[in-house]
């Protein structure tokens, strides 16, 4: 399944943050612009700004105007680390209740979620937010709640994101804001293509492209066709919605909008892959890939990796297709092993209970001196019990050895005994049902020659001879003695394909599973979601993936199909006896699907397990 992570990038730049700069300001306001504008000839538009912040009386109005501009231009170009230093020292000008560090703390909640250290970002929109509502600033306010929708995209919580994206663009809707209401409007309408609110996003995508044509602001209609090009993909009208992310490209490549010709890029990518242009897809995906790469933005890597590797794939560039799946699922686990779902109410709390603790008293302090003595005879005596339960628990440890080689000597003739089974039905099936069913054919063959009354009889019963046939040959035991188990199931997924659904498997198996019980027991559990895969999901296309990451082996069976409700689905017999043949080696199986949205399997076993 597709997961598609976007930060839409928005910085507090409206009137009322610049109502006290003067012409000079100004002036070197617009030499960040025209920096960014033409970054060839930047050096010398730079060192222009440089001499103009160095030529004036440094007042504390002069430098703070100096350092949010170059904080602000240090962040458009992807020098964060910079960028945070400049903005911590355009803070140290105010006190902490002065609202014109609030813009300062937008760049650094920027800067922290443009470096995917989301907590921070919260906490530091967070203060921005509060010293704009102290001050009753509502429509920088509503500025700062759109950056906050935008770190909920990164985080895929797309419910939270819709509801900061309503906030703040209801809120600059009611103050009459023409500056970034047609913008924000697009942003809600891409939350809501997300939340399955198409009629809305539709509107609010076409109304905000209306509104930024009316007020001439490019971003708007920027945006804007990007919002109705996720639209007219959703509901997959891929022509529409190639046009709209052309137009989207277009605009943001004639205004120098670098993460929005990335996001237009990506969206081409999806869309080329989904009608088979699979040379413009690469085309669109390396562009957006060398985008993200120059803005340090980690937020669309793996979308794009992703879908970079099935275009690769189809073109026959396997190898190319392989190093960039491998990549991509080095980024998922990375990005899935974080907490990346808290909501924001959690992260607030957190910092709100920071702000309260406290150092330890000298009277706590002192009391932890007098403690001290107790806790050294403590630990003589502890170590005295804890070397008595070494003793313990090592011989405890020993009888457990004992009993788990016992387990899986039982468990290894379970399995051979399962196989011998197999292989014993597939040959009371061929040899005698089948075989009868061929005599029946024949006999009625004969006995009906020169009629038709008989021909549905003679039609149902080949079929039920082909299905004979088709469970016989896979009850036998798989023969991995010249191929491995590797090549046992690349063989397996080339047979089980069918002309409508390609079975694409990515590995990297550096070890022989085939000569360990649950070597067996896992090819028949991924055989057997292959075949439901095949036979159920009425996909276009199966993937196979078995990754070793370390001491561990990744199993996954993913597919474009229905899909269904995990929920109603997941107590079927089908899915309990998978579980429980999992169980049986120790793993459990993980399921991600939704109505019309594919589904993937995944399990993983440590390595350990097939040695």
């Amino acid at each position: 399944m597709t997961q598609i992570r976007i930060l839409f990038f928005f910085l507090v730049t409206s009137s009322s943050v610049f109502g006290s700069f003067h012409t000079d300001s100004l002036q070197l306001a617009a030499y960040y612009q025209d920096a960014l504008i033409h970054p060839d000839g930047s050096l010398e538009i730079l060192s222009k700004a440089k001499k103009l912040t160095q030529s004036k009386v440094q007042t504390i109005a002069w430098k703070e105007s100096c350092f949010y501009l170059e904080a602000r231009f240090l962040v458009q170009t992807g020098q964060f680390e910079a960028a945070e230093k400049v903005a911590k020292s355009g803070l140290k000008l105010f006190d902490s209740k002065k609202k014109n560090g609030a813009k300062f703390y937008n760049l650094l909640g920027s800067v922290a979620a443009l470096r995917q250290d989301y907590e921070r970002a919260i906490h530091y929109y967070k203060l921005s937010l509060e010293l704009l509502e102290l001050h009753g600033d509502k429509l920088q306010a509503a500025y700062i709640k759109n950056n906050i929708a935008n770190t909920f995209f990164s985080l895929t919580d797309y419910k939270s994101a819709y509801a900061y994206s309503n906030e703040a663009f209801t809120e600059a809707k009611e103050l009459n804001d023409t500056l970034y209401m047609p913008s924000m409007e697009a942003i809600l309408a891409v939350s809501e293509v997300k939340m399955n609110k198409l009629e809305s996003a539709k509107l609010h995508a076409l109304e905000s492209i209306q509104l930024s044509q009316k007020y001439k602001q490019p971003l708007g209609l920027i945006i804007g066709n990007y919002s109705l090009g996720e639209y007219y993909l959703e509901i997959k009208k891929y022509q529409q919605s190639e046009k709209h992310y052309t137009s989207s490209l277009m605009i943001a490549t004639q205004y120098r909008q670098s993460n929005y010709m990335m996001l237009a890029n990506i969206g081409l990518l999806t869309v080329f892959n989904a009608t088979g242009k699979y040379e413009k897809a690469i085309q669109a995906g390396e562009t957006a890939l060398s985008i993200t790469k120059a803005l340090h933005n980690r937020n669309t890597e793996y979308s794009i990796y992703k879908n970079l590797a099935f275009a690769y794939a189809k073109t026959g560039q396997h190898e190319k297709a392989f190093q960039l799946m491998k990549t991509a699922h080095e980024i998922y686990r990375k990005s899935t092993s974080r907490d990346n779902r808290k909501s924001i109410n959690e992260l607030l709390i957190k910092y709100e209970t920071e702000k309260k603790e406290k150092a330890l008293t000298k009277n706590e302090l002192e009391l932890v001196r007098r403690n001290q003595l107790v806790a050294w005879l403590s630990l003589i005596l502890l170590t005295i019990v804890l070397a008595v339960f070494v003793l313990i628990r090592r011989q405890k440890s020993k009888l457990e050895e004992k009993e788990r080689e016992r387990e899986r000597a039982v468990f290894s003739a379970l399995v051979e005994g399962e196989e011998y089974e197999r292989k014993r039905l597939s040959h009371e099936i061929h040899d005698g049902i089948q075989s009868a069913l061929v005599g029946i054919q024949l006999k009625l063959e004969q006995e009906t020659k020169g009629t038709n009354s008989f021909q549905p009889v003679l039609d149902q019963l080949r079929t039920v001879q082909e299905d004979t046939r088709r469970m016989a040959h896979n009850l036998m035991p798989v023969s991995m003695s010249e191929n491995g188990w590797n090549g046992a199931l690349e063989l397996f997924c080339k047979e089980a394909a069918t002309p409508s659904c390609p079975i694409l498997m990515f590995h990297n198996l550096s070890i022989e599973l085939s000569k360990s019980s649950t070597g067996k027991v896992v090819f028949r559990i991924l055989q057997e979601l292959i075949q439901n895969a095949v036979k159920h999901a009425k996909a276009t296309e199966i993937n196979v993936n078995v990754l070793q990451e370390g001491g561990q082996l990744l199993f996954m069976v993913e597919d474009n199909g229905i899909g269904f409700d995990t929920s109603l689905q997941r107590t079927g017999q089908g899915i309990q006896s998978l579980e429980e043949r999992l169980q049986s080696i120790h793993a459990a199986l993980f399921i991600e699907s939704s109505k019309g949205k594919g589904s993937v399997f995944r399990f993983t076993i440590p390595i350990s397990e097939f040695l």
